[in-house]
């Protein structure tokens, strides 16, 4: 009897997910040898590589890399970014430009990756200037319209490039105190998606968190398919297998979703922390309830 055998071809790797992988073997040599500012030296070529394929800015800076790529493969991020050797009055006529806004600054030091220091900007043009004047001008700013309305709820967003593994968290207000400095002290509403669709759930005992799931569960219901379609461009262009991202959702609005941040694999070398320490940090970022190993630092296995 005639055997039919069928045949799997194992496609090679695209440039992106070759680039990738050969800066991430090059990291993991260096960080053998505890090298870890070049680690961070080879985590920024392999930026630049990207930048220069795919029309983003660096300045040498991880985070403005990060909000760089929330631009071009997300929604566009309405902020202007400065780099080393800034003017205030450059920044303040930019805040002047959008004015009636509550603006913010951000401080972006060459090795930050999350956590970055948040200022709200004064309301009068020399009150902001006084403040952005007081700032190191050889450290790279990013100046922002503030997200969190009253009505919008702050979330962030894992999966892997296919939609596997998705998993949301949201809270109330600014992400910065919700999620990294105020942990804890909030209500977080997490979605983990199964065979039957998205399981909500309530991280802070006590605390009513009604009204975060309600809009939770619009923001699935309306956006996670778009989420879907774009992480999936992210990850093939970035040539990587997992990505988180942060925003902010008010279905009461004219544009309802923001997206403001990017979680990428090479994070866990921008944390002030070294060694584990780093990769446990990185994984508490964006894990919280023991979900996924996320972006810890270890590179999942290739789908092909």
């Amino acid at each position: 009897m005639a055997m039919l055998i069928k045949s799997y071809v194992i496609p090679e790797p695209s440039a992106a997910e070759a680039w990738f992988d050969t800066c991430n073997t090059l990291i993991e040599a260096l960080l053998r040898r505890q090298d870890w500012g070049g680690a961070r030296d080879a985590a920024l070529v392999w930026a630049q590589g990207v930048s220069e394929n795919h029309r983003c800015q660096t300045f040498g800076v991880w985070k403005l890399f990060k909000r760089s790529l929330v631009s071009r493969y997300f929604w566009r991020l309405e902020h202007r970014s400065f780099g080393p050797g800034w003017s205030p009055y450059d920044a303040v006529n930019y805040v002047e430009a959008l004015a009636g806004r509550t603006m913010r600054v951000s401080v972006f030091p060459p090795t930050i990756a999350c956590r970055a220091v948040s200022i709200r900007l004064p309301q009068t043009q020399k009150a902001a200037t006084q403040l952005l004047a007081r700032l190191d001008h050889q450290t790279p700013i990013d100046v922002f319209p503030e997200s969190s309305l009253p009505g919008s709820i702050c979330f962030r967003r894992y999966s892997r490039a296919f939609g596997e593994d998705t998993f949301y968290e949201a809270g109330e207000g600014q992400a910065m105190f919700v999620f990294e400095m105020e942990q804890g002290q909030h209500a977080i509403v997490s979605a983990t998606n199964g065979a039957t669709g998205f399981t909500y759930s309530w991280s802070v005992a006590g605390v009513s968190a009604v009204h975060i799931e309600a809009k939770m569960k619009r923001l699935v219901e309306d956006v996670d398919v778009a989420f879907r379609s774009k992480t999936f461009v992210c990850c093939r262009a970035l040539g990587i297998d997992y990505v988180a991202i942060e925003g902010y959702f008010n279905p009461a609005s004219a544009e309802p979703v923001i997206i403001v941040d990017i979680d990428l694999p090479f994070d866990y070398l921008f944390f002030p922390a070294k060694g584990t320490q780093a990769k446990q940090e990185a994984t508490d970022e964006s894990v919280r309830g023991n979900q996924m190993l996320k972006n810890s630092g270890r590179v999942p296995s290739r789908s092909h």
